[in-house]
């Protein structure tokens, strides 16, 4: 006698495949919903919560989101890609990515747009303590700490009138960059969509401090700076023996030099320049920003040395 077929595991796959693909039809729909109008659609505990709820198809809501945000980032909608980066933080509080994104677009979108340096300096104090929050999260992020030094040397930059605004507020800007851009090359050799630019920002910077630290007196300071730069040379020799920089004269491209020779040269540069300095030799100081200028060609590194010698003499 052929024995009876149990039913019940069949049902009980296809009850699962049904409550899968009910999932899958509500998480869409929710994508759906958020896109059509991208705000919050509840508050942020029941979006939090909401989160949680999803488990694994979080990720999946997450993913399409931040692709959707950079749609909007690229055209111009910031507000829109703002919300966006914002429900997913309230769906994944500890999502670091988002609070990268997000931070940019405070900075570089609604920073842009200010009209005053007033308005200016309130967006990047958003995008300031947007990254100071994440980083309460992730105090190890490479990443946010590459953003903070974004922030203090970047910014100024490319928004001149903003730098006073920064540096009443943060008086040591260079040296807390360097500091961030050296925590962040001790945490990771390569941040995932950023590469290696800590590691390169980290010792250029810091040489660039140790020059500005001779030129207000500050000795302690400057080697301290020189200390940090030979330790990130050390901890990451491969990639400086790997990444190169660009030489430029006249705006143009005409050559590249490598990191790790930029960094031998401008820590010589500093130690000679010094050295001149305390001699009163100007000429042979003022030879030796040229002999550099020769060998790395318009470099922040080359014009802050330069400045460093005329002030003196």
């Amino acid at each position: 006698m052929t024995p009876a077929v149990d039913p019940r595991p069949a049902r009980t796959s296809h009850a699962r495949r049904f409550r899968l693909r009910a999932l899958g039809v509500g998480v869409l729909a929710l994508v759906g919903a958020i896109l059509v109008a991208p705000k919050p659609l509840a508050s942020p505990s029941a979006t939090s919560a909401l989160g949680r709820s999803l488990g694994g198809s979080r990720v999946v809501l997450v993913d399409m989101l931040f692709l959707r945000a950079g749609a909007l980032v690229r055209d111009g909608r910031l507000e829109e890609a703002a919300s966006l980066y914002r429900t997913v933080l309230e769906l994944d509080p500890d999502n670091v990515a988002a609070v990268a994104y997000l931070a940019d677009v405070l900075a570089d979108g609604f920073l842009g747009r200010a009209t005053t340096p007033e308005d200016q300096f309130a967006w990047w104090r958003s995008s300031w303590e947007l990254i100071e929050r994440g980083m309460d999260l992730a105090p190890d992020s490479a990443l946010l700490h590459t953003m903070l030094a974004y922030r203090l040397w970047r910014d100024p930059i490319s928004f001149p009138d903003l730098k006073p605004h920064i540096e009443r507020a943060f008086p040591d800007r260079t040296a807390r960059a360097v500091y961030e851009l050296a925590q962040a090359a001790r945490l990771s050799a390569n941040i995932p969509y950023r590469g290696r630019v800590h590691i390169r920002l980290a010792c250029v910077l810091g040489i660039v401090e140790a020059i500005e630290a001779e030129q207000r007196g500050d000795r302690p300071g400057a080697d301290k700076a020189l200390g940090i730069v030979r330790e990130i040379g050390a901890l990451r020799a491969r990639a400086l023996s790997e990444m190169t920089t660009p030489v430029m004269r006249g705006g143009e491209e005409v050559g590249m030099v490598l990191l790790r020779d930029t960094v031998r040269l401008g820590i010589a540069a500093v130690l000679g320049i010094r050295e001149r300095l305390e001699e009163g030799d100007i000429p042979a100081a003022k030879a030796m920003v040229a002999a550099l200028a020769d060998d790395l060609g318009e470099d922040a590194l080359v014009e802050a040395a330069r400045l460093w010698v005329a002030a003196a003499g």
